[in-house]
């Protein structure tokens, strides 16, 4: 491993590349003791140990996970998160399971048992290769929409060559005494590259669907979920609160309105009788990792999900 933050966003982004677009932080932490919590029982609470005895405890509940062994008390469900700010998205929108396996990875602290931890959170079809968890969906109500919108960013410059004494002194003194700094020029160099644009869209909701372990996927929602998207660090993707609902349907693969709800792989679609219609394929990934530099990386021939898709929620 070569760092724990190396591991966090779908596309490299600053040093993030693990799972996907997700700033995940322990944001209910302060005041609470994590050994408390085993995210590996739907229990969310046991006896406390010594901080060596849990770790060897959680180490052992890696013995068996291989499979979906749990998959009796999977349940199909809906996940919604309240978003504060608007959420920075890359060229493809964010997947459940790779959401959940940076929450894992945040869990464990190694990427290898994280991905053996979401094998047995969420439903995994083994012929087509796929986890049953959707990409993320823009919640819409009648009265509330999505908005589109640009939000700026500035980079810091880094100590040494970009931040010189010579960049930030006075250049010269005017003949009235006034202190004279050099210009910024924004049309190359380092000051151009500080300053980023990026697409982010707002809505009030974003949604996922799934089928998996709910109890134990709301509490590693809950603690390590505080904001999604690209730029997390700067405030997009704020996560004001969530919950999870069963239903009585599995939306993970086609949306209740018919849309594809996630990266699928051609071979799932040919088996389907009565296939939405699509008009693209890719080679895409389409189960996490989705970072093109993980070893564990595999794109296969598909058709990619919508970047944004609105899903209708009743509230």
């Amino acid at each position: 491993m070569q760092s724990a933050h190396r591991y966090a966003l779908f596309e490299k982004d600053s040093q993030h590349s693990y799972g996907q677009a997700v700033r995940l932080t322990g944001r209910f932490s302060k005041g609470i003791d994590m050994s408390q919590f085993d995210l590996f029982e739907n229990s969310k609470t046991v006896p406390r140990l010594s901080a060596s005895a849990y770790r060897k405890q959680q180490e052992t509940a890696f013995t068996d996970v291989g499979s979906n062994e749990r998959a009796t008390d999977f349940k199909s469900f809906e996940l919604v998160f309240e978003t504060g700010s608007p959420v920075t998205l890359r060229k493809h929108p964010i997947h459940l399971d790779g959401l959940l396996s940076y929450a894992c990875f945040q869990h464990t602290g190694c990427p290898e048992k994280a991905l053996a931890m979401l094998h047995t959170l969420l439903k995994y079809d083994e012929h087509h290769d796929l986890y049953h968890g959707s990409a993320l969906a823009f919640g819409v109500t009648p009265e509330q929409g999505i908005t589109a919108r640009h939000r700026h960013y500035v980079g810091s410059l880094r100590f040494g060559k970009q931040l010189r004494d010579n960049r930030i002194t006075p250049s010269r003194v005017a003949n009235d005494g006034t202190e004279v700094f050099r210009r910024v020029f924004t049309t190359g160099g380092p000051e151009k590259s500080r300053l980023n644009r990026f697409e982010a869209f707002h809505s009030p909701w974003l949604v996922f669907h799934g089928v998996g372990d709910i109890h134990r996927i709301e509490s590693l929602a809950q603690f390590y979920c505080a904001r999604i998207g690209v730029n997390a660090n700067s405030g997009s993707g704020t996560v004001r609160n969530l919950w999870i609902n069963t239903i009585d349907h599995d939306y993970s693969m086609i949306d209740a309105h018919g849309q594809i709800a996630r990266n699928l792989p051609m071979t799932w679609l040919q088996n389907q009788e009565q296939a939405p219609d699509y008009t693209r394929s890719a080679s895409i990934p389409v189960k996490a990792p989705y970072w093109p530099g993980h070893q564990q990386y595999r794109p296969v021939d598909g058709v990619p999900a919508d970047k944004v898709r609105r899903v209708i929620l009743i509230r």
